[in-house]
């Protein structure tokens, strides 16, 4: 069922959309919930490396974002005050965007993506959406009239942008819902998922994997993931973690928060920050406790659940396996330290190819990371 509903706002084509399915799927994980081990080779299938080239321009230092595309790498780093750092997909460097306040220059990166039918680099930066070629070569800046956090993703008809709770904007409503669906001329058209109470507390990130030209959309704190497509959000998956799950609302601010679960490291409960990854075989997601993981593979074919919070492998198996950074075709993938690379074993891995380990024979400690591209098995 569908409903949709007339804002009655100043922008009168503003709606708001509330979308009921009996299709849902309901994960239940209160069973594989356990402080316990997981083996790389119950689910590991094939691997693939790619090393970023290191050079006075290139280095990495702390990896906020990372998109990979058919033939691009863009990584969002705090080195040097941050900027935008672009790779071919060999991991051979092309261009950095630098901070500054030059034309095509980046000040304050909010968030970033790649659209891919325009084949352009998307970056909020400072309330304003700045586009690049896929060369990183400036093209326009767009000065938005409202206030958001993140670009979800990027469609055929516009854009899904996150929206920041509380800030003030010409439509009122807007501070009531997650996240804004903004045609392309950068009005916002849609208004979808409502603000829990929680997520007012600890403010929402709602994020995205594609694949298929499906987005399926998680937000933190909220236990159901969402696809949309072709204009129209639905409910796709819920999960249940009701033995281990963190009362989020017990909290009156965020502060109240960081006292009581951040800072205290209490590991008594956990929460969910939308880690949530998938591909045409695989779903991965991940439960936070303050100091480590629950760390969640599901085989979509046979339903079947491996999970843990540590990660056993052997040097010769392959590397260590968890949340991934992101998703890429059927690949999901990784980011590694060069210095946490453990040279002497790398002649018996059996995953990796002898072209993949010329590569890594060649890292330096001081190298910029490599990514570890990765496909799992049907278990």
């Amino acid at each position: 069922m569908l409903a949709t509903i007339s804002c009655g706002e100043k922008n009168s084509n503003i709606s708001y959309t509330v979308y009921d399915s009996d299709s849902i799927q309901h994960i239940d994980l209160n069973q594989c919930l356990k402080n316990s081990e997981y083996y790389v080779s119950d689910i590991l299938e094939s691997v693939k490396i790619v090393c970023l080239e290191t050079n006075e321009n290139s280095l990495l230092a702390s990896i906020a974002k990372i998109i990979v595309t058919e033939d691009r790498i863009f990584i969002r780093d705090l080195y040097m005050g941050g900027g935008v750092a672009i790779f071919d997909n060999t991991g051979k460097f092309i261009k950095r965007l630098v901070n500054g306040n030059g034309p095509g220059e980046v000040q304050i990166i909010q968030d970033l993506n790649y659209d891919k039918f325009t084949n352009e680099l998307v970056i909020i930066d400072n309330h304003q959406l700045k586009k690049y070629d896929k060369d990183g070569n400036f093209k326009e800046n767009i000065l938005l009239k409202y206030p958001c956090g993140y670009l979800i993703s990027c469609n055929q008809n516009g854009y899904l942008f996150s929206n920041v709770y509380g800030c003030e904007s010409d439509i009122s409503t807007l501070t009531n819902y997650c996240v804004l669906n903004v045609d392309r001329n950068y009005e916002v058209k849609q208004l979808l998922l409502p603000f829990s109470e929680s997520a007012k507390i600890v403010p929402a990130s709602a994020k995205a994997i594609e694949y298929n030209d499906n987005t399926l959309i998680s937000v933190s704190f909220c236990d159901t993931i969402y696809k949309y497509k072709n204009d129209s959000l639905r409910p796709y998956m819920t999960i249940d973690y009701s033995s281990v799950k963190l009362d989020i609302e017990q909290f009156t601010s965020m502060q109240d928060y960081f006292e009581k679960v951040l800072i205290s490291n209490d590991r008594s409960k956990a929460d969910f920050k939308g880690q949530f990854y998938e591909n045409s075989t695989h779903q991965i997601m991940a439960l936070a406790f303050a100091s480590y993981v629950y760390s969640i593979f599901i085989d979509k074919k046979t339903k079947n659940i491996i999970s843990g919070t540590s990660c056993v492998y052997e040097n010769y198996e392959a590397f260590n396996i968890t949340a991934p950074a992101g998703v890429y075709n059927d690949w999901f993938y990784e980011v590694c330290n060069a210095s946490e690379f453990k040279h002497n074993v790398i002649t018996s891995n059996r995953y990796i190819s002898q072209e993949d380990l010329a590569k890594l024979e060649n890292l330096k400690e001081d190298d910029n990371p490599y990514l570890v591209f990765y496909k799992l098995k049907s278990f």
